[in-house]
């Protein structure tokens, strides 16, 4: 079963972003332009405002509307390699707001 995340709101530097995950597709969030991003290992997905935010220390970063954290696992009938979910975080106010 999912964990939900525990904390503070994620957010991802664009280097970071840019070195660590690809864009595997575009939504929107009540409007605003997001990204879906997928870990180039495979271990997490997310979606994240395209647009960076400035931060409180002066730093641009993406912040993170929703993360899943995935984990390679076979299929019931063991003959396929799936991703299943280890755990999830939403942001608050993405959540408030459906």
């Amino acid at each position: 079963m999912p964990v939900l995340y525990q904390g503070y709101p994620i957010s991802y530097s664009p280097s970071a972003l840019e070195r660590a995950f690809d864009v595997s597709g575009t939504t929107d969030i009540l409007g605003v332009p997001a990204w879906i991003v997928l870990r180039k290992d495979k271990t997490a997905a997310a979606i994240v405002y395209a647009e960076p935010s400035l931060e409180e220390r002066g730093e641009l970063r993406h912040l993170v509307a929703a993360k899943l954290d995935l984990i390679p696992c076979k299929s019931a009938e063991h003959r396929e390699s799936i991703l299943a979910v280890k755990r999830y975080w939403e942001s608050e106010a993405v959540s408030q707001n459906v």
